[in-house]
C-alpha cells in the first residue's frame, strides 16, 4: 500500500478526542473486537449537514425518525456491529451536548455489552462535508498508535442514511481487508477504497432550468398546480443520459486510515472539492472497488424521504429489520 508519511496533524486543532465517560480503555476495546488484528475499525459518521431542504429548524442529523434523531440509528447500528471497535460522530457546532443527551445516553445494549463503550464523544465539523470528513480523520489519526496505523481502517458514513444494513458494514470491512482485487478484475496500483453502489433504474434526462434549478419545499407535497406556479418551475429537456454503467454511490465508504488522510490533505492543499470521499481516490488514480449496496440504505434529502423511512420503520417488516440491527 502506498500510504502517507506519518506526520503530526499540524494543520488541524490538537488534543485528543473529548472524553466519553462510558468508554472502555483502548487496549480492552481493541482486544474485544479486533479479532487479534493490530488495527482498529472505526466508523466515522458525518452529521454536520444543515438539512435546509427538510424545512426543519434543526440540523438534519437531529431531526426525529420514529422518536429518535436520525443520527441515533446509524450510531447504534455501527456500535453494535462486531467488526467496529470505535464510533466517532462529527456534528455541527453547538450540538455536542445534544449528541450526548439525545444519542449517546439513550443508546441500548448490544448482545455483547454496552454500546456506549464504543462511541466517542462527538466533535465539531467544518463548513462542508469534505471538511468534516478531514477533521474526523485527523481526530482518529491522533487516537491511533504507530503499531495500529498501517492496519487501521475507517468506514465513512453519512448520518443521512440512518438504516444502514449490518451486512453492508460487514461486506465493506471484509472487502477492504482483502485488499482486492475483485474476482475477474485486474490488479491496480495504490491503496484501495470500497464503495457500495446500487443500479440506476430511472431514465435520466439533462434539463436546463432558465430560472435556476427548483428546490422541492415541504409544502410542495400538496402543491396546487396553476399557471403562475408552472411558469416559474418549468425546464427544458436537452437530452437523455445513457444509464448503462451508471450506479448510485452510497455509504459507508471504506478506507485504510493513512491513504485517505493523505488524499484529504492533498485536496485541502489544492483547494479541490469532492462530494464524497472516494472521489479523492479517483483524483489520485487509486482503485475504488464497488460492492452491492442496499435499497434500504436510503438517504434522507427531502421531506418525502423522511415520510417513507418513517413508514418503513413503523411497519412490521421494518420493525423486524430494526430489531435485527440493534
Amino acid at each position: 500500500m502506498s500510504g502517507p508519511e506519518s506526520r503530526a496533524d499540524e494543520d488541524e486543532p490538537g488534543g485528543g478526542l473529548p472524553r466519553n465517560e462510558a468508554a472502555v480503555p483502548r487496549s480492552d476495546r481493541q482486544a474485544e473486537r479486533s479479532g487479534g488484528r493490530r488495527g482498529r475499525c472505526w466508523a466515522l459518521i458525518l452529521a454536520g449537514g444543515a438539512g435546509e431542504r427538510l424545512g426543519r429548524n434543526r440540523p438534519k442529523a437531529f431531526v426525529s425518525l420514529d422518536s429518535r434523531p436520525l443520527l441515533w440509528w446509524s450510531v447504534e447500528t455501527f456500535a453494535c456491529h462486531p467488526e467496529i471497535t470505535d464510533v466517532l460522530a462529527v456534528v455541527p457546532a453547538g450540538f455536542e451536548v445534544a449528541f450526548r443527551d439525545e444519542i449517546l445516553t439513550p443508546l441500548r445494549h448490544c448482545p455483547d455489552g454496552p454500546v456506549r463503550a464504543r462511541v466517542h464523544a462527538a466533535i465539531v465539523g467544518g463548513a462542508r462535508r469534505q471538511d468534516s470528513s478531514r477533521i474526523g480523520l485527523h481526530a482518529i489519526h491522533r487516537e491511533t498508535t504507530p503499531a495500529e496505523l498501517e492496519e487501521t481502517i475507517v468506514l465513512i458514513h453519512d448520518a443521512a442514511r440512518p438504516i444502514v444494513p449490518p451486512a453492508l458494514i460487514s461486506a465493506s470491512a471484509y472487502a477492504l481487508r482483502q485488499r482486492g482485487p475483485c474476482a475477474g478484475m485486474p490488479r491496480a496500483e495504490g491503496p484501495i477504497a470500497v464503495l457500495p453502489v446500487t443500479p440506476v433504474e430511472d431514465t435520466l434526462k439533462a434539463v436546463a432550468w432558465p430560472k435556476g434549478e427548483p428546490l422541492l419545499r415541504p409544502s410542495d407535497v400538496q402543491l396546487k398546480v396553476d399557471a403562475g406556479t408552472l411558469s416559474t418551475r418549468c425546464g427544458q429537456v436537452s437530452r437523455t443520459v445513457p444509464r448503462k454503467g451508471l450506479w448510485r454511490a452510497q455509504t459507508p465508504q471504506g478506507f485504510f486510515l493513512q491513504p485517505i488522510l493523505e488524499a484529504h490533505r492533498n485536496a485541502a492543499s489544492a483547494s479541490s472539492h469532492a462530494t464524497d470521499d472516494v472521489t479523492l481516490y479517483e483524483m489520485h488514480g487509486w482503485p475504488v472497488e464497488a460492492i452491492p449496496g442496499s435499497r434500504l440504505n436510503l438517504k434522507v434529502a427531502r421531506p418525502e424521504d423522511l415520510v417513507l423511512l418513517e413508514a418503513w420503520v413503523q411497519s412490521p417488516a421494518g420493525r423486524a429489520s430494526v430489531r435485527s440491527v440493534t
